[in-house]
């Protein structure tokens, strides 16, 4: 029989038919003389990752300009038959594969490019016409992460279809185009100025002047950089930002938070609480993606400290107050993030998630002096009789064995070591007695505690470290450290106050991530740290829910009831899911997809439906959307590319939301927080090879140092196979970073001892464990990264807080603690003296619906 064989020819599209044609012909000759037929087959020679249809139902065209100038318009003209609701305009970068979400930028053919009327079906999609992408409003974010303006390299704008059930894109219609860099005058006729000298807490005005009002770019940023003066390329975020044209970090555009003004000339005031004491400079960033190539910096001012006299207010005293003591240290924290606040809800956005929510993305420009004498100062011991005693609970009537059958005895201090009595004496400090908040920050270098006066930092509240901080108080009253009536008092006065004043949006009814004594909106409505509030509200109602008195439980039942969380995930169940709400009650900042501390979000979004939504196509989709991206019962099979999994060393296989890892408090936030993450055999594998991968990391820095000729020191002290800990907090050139796992040099290998001690909770027994206490042990006890608050009756804490290895900053000490980021210690370490359920008896939970 005849053999059939098929040559297979990568011919470009380019090639002309007078070459490809007679090579056809060559082909046919040759197979008419032997007993083989021979089937030429042409490819084209470059896969890009879709599918080509020549054409479309009819003429397909498209039309650009063959280049742009840096942040110019982008304009695509077209030109199709009979376009398809699913058919959209994307920018891609020449070296980007046509895939769904790889794209840097996109519009729908219907309203004006709008991505929220995509697909077009209540509105035709138009067969000719022209979109713009643009930094204005309809936002044509894509799912790379590239900002507006895109920088100078090679693209393609393309004509797509978009199958919905599988996300395969099919190219219809390509052209190519390039933009092109700033313009290297713009820098040199640019100029920055401020004062030499400003106090910590001053208002820091920047002078900015352009030669030429098109010298100006929207989104321009001024960054203030500290010690040293940054030189481009610059991978790293200043310190605090914001906009040149807007003089804010909000923007002027309602679909994202990108600013459209452009001013030649002029001053913005940048009045950001975290910045203290040091060298700073001042930079125009033209740039909106990293790395910053065109960058204008001033010359060098400082911010010096101002000299306050001790506050005298002390912290509760119900502890010892001969504490170990030792040197303390100075400055704070809060770092905004570069991401805009919104992006595509059709599209997942994919963003690194280089700053984690729990990290502010704003600080307010006006805080007040004074406290408004109206806000009570003391709450009620009881629930308000404003909270209704009958809504849906959590409990059902006849409570499951899981939960304690009495009320647990007030007894004699638990067998607890100083360094836990230090802990305690430390984190209660950040609570303020008058309402129950939990401050965001402290200060090693003066004796003020949360509640005090003086300064703006003693009642700056953030919702994140108010969830923590109910948990830590029903650990503190499990070691006996609190009574149990101390503990069920403040838990109360806590969770009332959050229920009656904390600012909410007025749609959903998430939390404001911050606020003050006078209960004023201070930064974004945040969907995480609502979680994170949320969850310590659940826990202290399991913990403190008497056999005679379920009063806690109940309020904990109606503040989860009032927040509409299934509304943070699209029911299109795409990955992405909502960062932020506006103040009007919009869903923004579409670009959360998993894996990250997000999961606690989604964990109680599911947990809502069941319990608040009815069963239809609406309002039934954040269960899929768990199961789908996170699980309950093993590794999630994920949607859309995510999760990612990572396999680090070809050995530790973990989670993330990128191509890397994700910060190692991610992990610890979710196994505090929820018991169906511990329960998760996954996530318990997961956990030890997150903490493997931490120690293989941290033993050499990929190579940087070695226990022979380079070991790793801190103040004086070999710790070269002892530290690791991928954490969040103060770095020696920034107010605040955030630190993964391969990335320690870009924050001066920084490492934390709250994350070393936060794995005691999650790896439980074994020699893993051991090695975990006596690492964390060995540098308490030889004082090696140790801190020590001094408090006003002379009392003091010693605590374990972030170090360097960096030769350049091994003597460095650390400015400021964040009680979000040193809550994994208050959990870790009390493990080692908690019963071993205890996490699993109260950590949030629906008996009734049998998952915990």
């Amino acid at each position: 029989p005849k053999r059939i064989v098929l040559v297979k020819m990568n011919l470009s599209s380019t090639t002309p038919s007078s070459i490809a044609a007679p090579i056809l012909l060559q082909l046919l000759i040759l197979a008419t003389s032997y007993y083989t037929l021979t089937i030429p087959v042409l490819i084209a020679a470059q896969d890009d990752g879709a599918s080509t249809i020549a054409q479309h139902n009819g003429a397909t065209t498209m039309k650009t300009k063959k280049k742009y100038k840096f942040d110019e318009d982008i304009k695509v003209k077209y030109k199709i038959s009979n376009p398809s609701s699913t058919t959209y305009i994307a920018l891609y970068k020449q070296s980007a594969r046509l895939n769904y979400g790889e794209e840097s930028f996109w519009m729908s053919l219907c309203d004006d490019g709008n991505q929220d009327s995509y697909p077009c079906t209540d509105t035709a999609p138009t067969i000719r016409g022209e979109v713009v992408f643009s930094v204005t409003d309809p936002s044509s974010k894509g799912g790379d992460g590239t900002n507006w303006p895109p920088p100078m390299d090679a693209y393609r704008a393309c004509l797509l279809d978009r199958d919905l059930e599988t996300n395969k894109v099919t190219k219809l219609k390509c052209t190519t185009f390039k933009v092109k860099d700033l313009k290297s005058t713009v820098l040199v006729k640019s100029s920055l100025t401020t004062k030499k000298k400003y106090n910590e807490g001053e208002t820091i005005v920047i002078n900015f002047s352009m030669k030429q009002k098109n010298h100006a770019v929207r989104n321009q940023v001024i960054g203030l950089y500290k010690w040293r003066k940054p030189t481009a390329p610059i991978n790293n975020d200043p310190s605090t930002w914001v906009y040149a044209g807007c003089d804010n970090q909000e923007g002027d555009q309602n679909q994202s938070n990108y600013c459209s003004v452009k001013n030649k000339s002029g001053n913005v005031n940048i009045n950001d609480p975290s910045l203290k004491k040091g060298r700073y400079y001042a930079c125009l960033i033209f740039d909106n993606n990293k790395p910053y190539n065109n960058v204008k910096c001033s010359k060098k001012f400082n911010i010096e400290e101002v000299k306050t006299s001790n506050p005298t207010s002390s912290p509760t005293s119900n502890i010892p107050s001969s504490l170990p003591s030792s040197q303390p240290s100075s400055v704070p924290s809060i770092l905004p993030s570069m991401e805009p606040s919104s992006s595509p809800s059709s599209l997942p956005s994919n963003i690194p998630s280089s700053v984690p929510s729990s990290v502010p993305s704003s600080i307010p420009s006006n805080i007040p002096s004074s406290s408004p004498s109206t806000v009570p100062s003391v709450a009620p011991s009881k629930v308000p009789s404003s909270v209704p005693s009958s809504a849906p609970s959590f409990m059902p009537s006849q409570l499951p064995s899981l939960f304690p059958s009495s009320t647990p005895t007030e007894t004699s201090p638990s067998p607890v070591n100083d360094h836990m009595l230090n802990i305690y004496k430390f984190f209660i400090a950040y609570r303020d007695p008058r309402n129950g908040m939990w401050c965001d920050n402290l200060a090693f270098t003066n004796s003020g505690v949360c509640g005090d006066s003086g300064s703006w930092v003693y009642d700056f509240y953030s919702a994140a470290s108010t969830g923590w901080g109910l948990i830590s108080d029903a650990v503190f009253t499990e070691l006996g450290l609190l009574s149990y009536q101390e503990g069920y008092d403040r838990a109360n006065q806590t969770m009332t106050n959050v229920y009656q004043h904390w600012p909410r949006d007025p749609v959903h009814g998430f939390y404001n991530h911050f606020t003050n004594f006078g209960y004023t909106a201070m930064g974004e409505y945040s969907t995480i740290d609502t979680s994170i509030l949320i969850i310590g509200c659940e826990f202290a109602g399991n913990y403190f829910m008497k056999e005679n008195d379920n009063s806690l439980r109940t309020l904990a039942n109606d503040i989860f009831k009032d927040v509409d969380f299934p509304s943070a995930i699209g029911t299109d169940l795409y990955p992405a899911m909502y960062a932020t709400v506006s103040s009007d009650g919009i869903m923004t900042g579409r670009y959360i997809s998993p894996y990250n501390e997000y999961y606690i979000l989604a964990y109680l979004a599911q947990q809502w439906e069941e319990i608040h939504s009815t069963k239809d196509e609406v309002n039934w989709h954040a269960g899929k959307y768990f199961e789908t991206y996170f699980s309950f019962t093993g590794k999630p099979d994920g949607n859309h590319w995510q999760p990612k999994t990572l396999v680090y060393k070809g050995q530790y296989e973990v989670l993330s939301d990128q191509n890397a890892f994700v910060s190692s408090f991610i992990p610890q936030f979710c196994w505090y927080a929820v018991r169906s993450f511990r329960t998760n055999p996954y996530y318990v594998q997961m956990m030890q090879n997150w903490l493997l991968s931490e120690k293989a990391y941290w033993s050499d820095l990929d190579g940087r140092y070695n226990s022979q000729d380079n070991p790793m020191y801190t103040r004086g002290i070999n710790v070269t196979g002892r530290v690791y800990g991928s954490g969040a907090g103060d770095c020696p050139q920034a107010g605040y970073c955030v630190s993964k796992i391969g990335s320690a040099q870009s924050t001066d290998d920084t490492y934390s001892a709250a994350i070393m001690a936060g794995f005691l909770g999650g790896i439980t027994a074994g020699p893993l464990h051991d090695e975990i206490r006596k690492d964390v042990e060995w540098l308490y006890d030889n004082d090696v990264c140790t801190y020590v608050k001094v408090y006003a009756d002379g009392s003091s804490s010693k605590v374990l807080w972030r170090c360097s290895v960096s030769p350049s900053f091994s003597d460095w000490q650390a400015n400021r603690p964040t009680s979000v980021d040193f809550s994994t210690m208050v959990f870790g370490y009390s493990t080692n003296f908690l019963r071993p359920d205890f996490w699993d008896l109260y950590s949030h939970a629906t008996p009734s619906l049998g998952r915990y």
